[in-house]
């Protein structure tokens, strides 16, 4: 008898919730957001959002997990077979890419990571994950004797915050300044410094400049 008078909630609303708190966080801002005002625009009540999301906090980081997230070495092997350049090369391509596309969205997390100590804690942990696949793709690299024997983790994180940075700038304040500027023009210019470098052979000899 009991179990007959349990709610069982409708899976379809939990997305419209998403929906919904994605296009208030970005008209309003996430501080200003509140459950009520996401609840009206989703069409449920502040009930049924809390039967899903203990708070905001929840429903913005279940935002965050529903955006795309393939491991980056699964997606090297999705790309077929192809030299270890034109790996760095699809993978600058694919983070522009996905940069680019979700980029409001994406400011949002980093703004509200900047002033969350939690929401920071939480971002960092998943940008850990891909600091760690990138790292260790460059580790594969340099064992079989294509990339160099440095800091994985260093380059990645170099890497990762150089695509990054690039999109932030194109996309947000410099975007008018920048549109000559191709995302493709970019993923060239990106491949080629981190690959190989900005010194001549010459120059890197009368350096000795580290292998």
């Amino acid at each position: 008898m009991v179990r007959g008078m349990i709610k069982v909630e409708q899976p379809n609303k939990k997305d419209a919730v998403l929906k919904a708190a994605i296009e208030i966080f970005s008209k309003k801002g996430y501080p200003s957001a509140t459950i009520r005002e996401i609840g009206t625009k989703a069409g449920v009540s502040t009930g049924t959002i809390y039967f899903y999301f203990k708070n905001k906090a929840e429903i913005l980081k279940e935002i965050f997990m529903h955006i795309d997230h393939m491991p980056i070495e699964s997606f090297v092997e999705s790309k077929g077979k192809i030299s270890e350049a034109k790996a760095f090369e699809e993978i600058c391509r694919h983070a522009l890419k996905f940069i680019s596309g979700d980029f409001k969205l994406l400011m949002l997390f980093f703004n509200e990571a900047t002033s969350t100590a939690k929401l920071s804690d939480f971002f960092y942990n998943e940008f850990s994950k891909s600091l760690s696949d990138l790292a260790k793709l460059f580790e594969k690299y340099s064992k079989n004797g294509m990339f160099r024997g440095r800091n994985h983790k260093g380059t990645a994180v170099c890497a990762i915050l150089s695509i990054f940075a690039f999109a932030m700038f194109k996309e947000g304040p410099f975007k008018r300044q920048m549109k000559e500027l191709s995302y493709e023009n970019c993923v060239k210019l990106l491949t080629d410094i981190f690959l190989n470098g900005l010194l001549t052979e010459k120059a890197k000899a009368e350096m000795a400049w580290p292998a």
